[in-house]
């Protein structure tokens, strides 16, 4: 009997005993069952095997004892799957395409998650209370819910993926130990009616990521490059006092956006006028050889006749001049300190 239950239950879609301590999931099974495991308490250990796919709403809900799970293959978590699993210390989940609502509520003992690159979105609540998490990659996501990240009172940085569009209300609320952020610039990341960031009172330093510092670094005058650094920057200044640290931010965004956009255009502007400028020197410099390369024509009667046809004849060398004087070349090629800029 005793040896029976050492035995690990094999699962083949019928819910165990309560009071298993380990399983195995059957090569038959891709889904496990919504409340397939729900409510094991003494349940330590799952075998699941690479060709199951999808772990179903309340799937683990309450198994206090399980310290982890191979979540390699797994690309859906439903709501609530792992909810109050309080041993589970690490997850990585790199092919994981959906996580539900409260999929990870009150994983107490979590401290380090790892999320791959095919995620969108962090669906509400879905760490909440994970008391414990210090460590947090995502490899992208486009929205993070209201309530995800609630409470994770360990957590000390947050590094947003580049695609990330939206941080929904109190998604990092009661983060108290928070103290730098990496986003995205987007104007839109933050609704400034909430507050994603409330009871973050040790939320300091913000730093932007992603192609605005190439952009700022391209710009066509020092003056422009440092006063957009310096725009950057002053978030480090403002942020560590203000209470409504997500106005701050979103406001900061707002300016960063407005300036980078008016010094775009300045930088086009100079930029077009630089160029037209060098096409008409090269242009006249092509004209002053053309001239001295023309012989001059006596003051006769017959000469006169000439001279008439030589203004045309000179009329004519202007236009293809300047279809010649190989501008466009000089300027892509000769002066790449100028055409580098010219994406800005």
């Amino acid at each position: 009997m005793d040896r029976l239950l050492q035995l690990p239950f094999i699962y083949r879609g019928v819910p165990p005993p309560r009071d298993i301590t380990r399983a195995r999931v059957h090569p038959s099974i891709d889904t496990i069952a919504a409340g397939a495991f729900a409510g094991c308490e003494n349940l330590t250990d799952v075998e699941v095997h690479e060709g199951v796919r999808k772990i179903e709403l309340n799937a683990f809900n309450g198994c206090k004892s399980l310290t982890g799970l191979n979540f390699q293959r797994i690309t859906i978590i439903e709501t609530q799957a792992f909810a109050f699993c309080t041993s589970i210390r690490r997850i990585r989940m790199p092919a994981i395409i959906t996580i539900g609502q409260f999929a990870f509520t009150r994983c107490r003992n979590l401290t380090d998650v790892e999320i791959g690159a095919g995620l969108a979105t962090i669906e509400q609540g879905a760490f909440i209370g994970c008391t414990s998490l210090r460590r947090l990659r995502l490899g992208s996501a486009t929205n993070i819910r209201q309530y995800a990240f609630r409470d994770c009172e360990y957590l000390t940085e947050f590094i947003a993926p580049l695609e990330l569009d939206r941080i929904e209300h109190l998604a990092f609320g009661g983060c108290n130990r928070l103290v730098h952020i990496r986003i995205p610039q987007n104007e839109r990341l933050f609704d400034p009616y909430y507050n994603a960031f409330d009871r973050c009172q040790r939320l300091a330093s913000a730093e932007l990521v992603g192609d605005i510092h190439e952009t700022v670094s391209k710009l066509g005058l020092p003056s422009w490059q440092n006063a957009m650094n310096d725009k950057i920057d002053s978030i480090n200044e403002l942020l560590p006092h203000p209470e409504h640290k997500t106005m701050t931010l979103f406001i900061w965004l707002q300016h960063v956006q407005v300036d980078i956009d008016y010094y775009k255009l300045e930088h086009n502007n100079l930029l077009k006028e630089s160029m037209s400028l060098l096409e008409l020197a090269l242009w006249k410099i092509k004209l002053d050889e053309m001239e001295k390369s023309m012989p001059e024509v006596p003051t006769t009667k017959k000469a006169k006749i000439d001279r008439q046809g030589r203004r045309k004849q000179r009329k004519t060398m202007r236009a293809q001049c300047r279809l010649d004087c190989n501008a466009t070349v000089v300027i892509e090629n000769v002066l790449p300190f100028l055409y580098k800029f010219k994406d800005v």
